[in-house]
């Protein structure tokens, strides 16, 4: 299991903007889906950016199901970048643990 920030940005060349009702019909079930995956622990946050384009959501599990979970949105939303994250004491044991070995790897 790992943690993961992901960003991504609605594909605006296939919404149908010109389609009111469609496009209200497209928006409701993708936050259906988004809230969904709150509610049952698959996503741990979502929310998007003042330029209601782009935006983030944060993952606590395994890479295949990460992507699972990108597919269901494809071709709607397009996936910009996603990074695995440490939480900050796991991340200060790693920091640690590596300058102990460089350390160590210097006096050689």
């Amino acid at each position: 299991m790992g943690r993961f920030l992901v960003q991504w940005r609605l594909n605006t060349a296939i919404l149908p903007y010109d389609d009111p009702a469609e496009y209200e019909k497209l928006m409701t079930l993708l936050s259906t889906i988004v809230k969904n995956n709150l509610k049952t622990g698959t996503l741990e946050e979502w929310g998007m950016f003042l330029d209601s384009e782009y935006g983030y959501s944060i993952h606590e599990t395994d890479s295949e199901s990460l992507m699972k979970n990108f597919i269901v949105f494809e071709p709607y939303i397009q996936i910009l970048e996603v990074h695995e994250v440490l939480p900050v004491d796991n991340a200060m044991k790693a920091l640690k643990d590596g300058l102990r070995i460089k350390m160590e790897m210097m006096k050689k």
